[in-house]
């Protein structure tokens, strides 16, 4: 019948390219496999415009020919007939992408057009934890933001380490943490943190990245969880989990310059860590320094409405974001414990 018809890609501009490439990934990674015992430290340089991407930064379905999840084999399916489409519209703005990067995904497609869903919703909910009465009491900048996602989190031992480095610190912090992932926390945490923290099984996250008193974002780096920082102006520490969250990271640390990824990705408080960044009683770093030596919360726009970005002006550039948590190489896990890779989705 010929109807024209317009696509919306939820996923990031820079993981929508990787699934262009997939035929090639594979490809690569099979060679990879017969000459390295360790082919997913391999680097590759095959997305425009972005840094060389290890192989474990890409999804690890990206690689199977056969991929057991459904949200991947629609993923895959859909985007070898998006060219089909009169347009695709992509969940970003222009301007936060390479223009390589742009280039490329204009000619695999008819028309590229975008609207960040993350722009149009506004913040809302009711704060029934009171989180927001609580960050109305904190110092401009001084609170740490904590929050995994819903899909998949670090393991007990990862939760204890960033509890202990925490208290360790004297930062004040919001962590938003199910009840049920209490029980990794040591023992009389919560109680000996007292007021300077706050532990709830939910926030309204959109609220609690505007308000002035966060100075960092402890993040899964799920694609949403990236774009209302951004959209709010937060730096970010990325404890990237499985899926997209890896190539989010990446671009947060090393295309855009507004936060700094956990090394190996696992969090150790007993193994220095860099980073650089505002340094808190030896703990935990929050928000970003800048020449004068003065702490902000970075250049990606104060306000929530995305103007910097909206206007073309550049965000990030100030690599000085962290702190020293240390990190060792181990694995994600998903709340029952196995493959964080394994919740069947990605997680925002």
């Amino acid at each position: 019948m010929n109807v024209p018809w317009v696509a919306f890609m939820v996923p990031a501009p820079h993981d929508f390219a990787v699934w262009f490439q997939q035929d090639l990934i594979q490809q690569l990674y099979t060679n990879a496999q017969t000459h390295d015992d360790h082919p997913e430290d391999q680097v590759i340089d095959i997305i425009p415009g972005l840094p060389p991407i290890p192989f474990k930064d890409f999804h690890y379905q990206v690689f199977q020919r056969n991929p057991s999840s459904p949200v991947v084999q629609l993923i895959s399916s859909m985007v070898r007939k998006l060219p089909q489409a009169s347009a695709v519209v992509l969940n970003s703005y222009e301007e936060l992408n390479p223009s390589l990067l742009t280039n490329y995904l204009k000619s695999k497609v008819q028309n590229l057009l975008y609207m960040p869903l993350a722009l149009s919703m506004t913040a809302s909910g009711t704060d029934a934890t009171g989180c927001l009465p609580w960050l109305d009491q904190q110092k401009a900048t001084s609170v740490a933001y904590i929050s995994f996602g819903t899909m998949a989190t670090p393991g007990p031992d990862e939760f204890e380490a960033l509890a202990e480095a925490l208290e360790e610190s004297g930062v004040p912090f919001l962590w938003s943490l199910k009840d049920k992932f209490k029980e990794y926390l040591p023992d009389g945490f919560i109680e000996r943190i007292g007021m300077r923290g706050k532990v709830v099984p939910w926030v309204s996250q959109r609220q609690v990245l505007e308000h002035p008193s966060i100075g960092v974002h402890v993040t899964h780096s799920g694609y949403n969880s990236v774009l209302e920082s951004i959209l709010c102006g937060v730096p970010m520490i990325c404890r990237s989990l499985w899926a997209d969250n890896h190539l989010n990271a990446k671009m947060v640390e090393e295309v855009w310059g507004i936060g700094v990824r956990v090394e190996n990705r696992v969090i150790d408080a007993s193994q220095p860590g860099g980073g650089g960044g505002v340094i808190c009683g030896g703990g935990l770093g929050v928000g970003c320094i800048d020449d004068n030596g003065e702490t902000s919360r970075g250049e990606a726009g104060r306000e929530c409405g995305g103007e910097s970005i909206a206007d073309g002006e550049e965000i990030g550039g100030n690599e000085n974001v962290g702190g020293n948590l240390g990190f060792r190489d181990e694995s994600a896990s998903g709340e029952d414990g196995r493959d964080g890779e394994n919740a069947g989705r990605n997680g925002g």
